[in-house]
């Protein structure tokens, strides 16, 4: 009985590579570019542009819009220019940015929270990745809806409020015309409003509607009786005011910040896929 010659496998060279080793390469090469979590979801969350960079825009330019109407309707009474005194109502009254924009925010940080977190988590992220990633997106459009705000207010002191006296961006609240204030104060309010988007949106995955009516609730009765508490103190309210001075308004907002981020945090601990 015969028996065949054993054949070695032959041995690849240094400048070759087998399949076994080129598979290899390509899956270490596709490791070392892949993006951290946080980034990642920084992505998903841009990756909503009508929400991430559209909206906040086009909501303030629609509150130029609607100041400049109002300020039309006026002048056919009082004439154009609009006289000082009304111009002086404008600077003063005019809360308009202050009221169409809060709402945007919270809706939209609450859907994004409810929209990416599972999708996060399933890629293997953790809720840490999560937060860091859906905070870094909501700074992005803070900083833009401030930067369009800065934007507007130049077109606007070189309109001469629009060519009518109107102040829709250059208004007490807002910094008085500051550009640095201005900037500041829609931060802070863009931010103020994702945080706490971001803590309605956690508290309903982590604990449901119910628990989320109720927070929002007690948290309805803490404002409302802050505010009590600053009308029976007015004259410690005016003097805290007064010293704060141009700040007051972004310390408050600051402080809403600060508790949408704890309370973010804390829900998020709890939330599940």
């Amino acid at each position: 009985m015969t028996t065949s010659p054993s054949v070695d496998p032959p041995i690849a060279s240094p400048g070759t590579r087998g399949p076994g080793t080129a598979s290899s390469s390509i899956g270490c090469s596709s490791t070392r570019r892949s993006l951290p979590y946080p980034v990642r979801t920084l992505k998903l969350y841009l990756a909503q542009r009508d929400n991430a960079y559209l909206a906040p825009v086009l909501i303030l330019c629609a509150v130029v819009v609607f100041s400049v109407l109002v300020g039309l309707v006026i002048g056919i009474v009082t004439g154009f220019p609009l006289p000082a005194v009304v111009s002086e109502g404008f600077r003063t009254n005019n809360l308009g940015v202050i009221w169409a924009l809060p709402g945007f925010f919270v809706s939209s940080a609450a859907m994004s929270v409810n929209r990416t977190f599972a999708t996060v988590l399933a890629l293997g992220g953790t809720r840490r990745d999560f937060w860091l990633g859906t905070t870094a997106g909501f700074l992005v459009t803070s900083l833009l809806t401030a930067a369009t705000a800065v934007v507007l207010l130049g077109i606007e002191r070189l309109t001469d409020g629009w060519f009518l006296g109107v102040r829709a961006i250059g208004v007490g609240i807002l910094g008085d015309g500051n550009p640095v204030l201005v900037f500041l104060t829609m931060m802070l309010l863009a931010l103020a409003g994702f945080h706490l988007g971001a803590a309605c949106g956690t508290v309903f995955r982590a604990y449901g509607a119910k628990v989320l009516t109720l927070v929002i609730v007690a948290a309805a009765l803490v404002l409302v009786g802050l505010i009590a508490l600053a009308v029976w103190q007015w004259e410690t309210t005016l003097r805290v005011a007064t010293g704060a001075g141009d700040l007051f308004v972004p310390l408050i907002l600051l402080a809403l910040v600060l508790v949408g981020t704890v309370g973010s945090l804390l829900a998020l601990r709890r939330a599940t896929v």
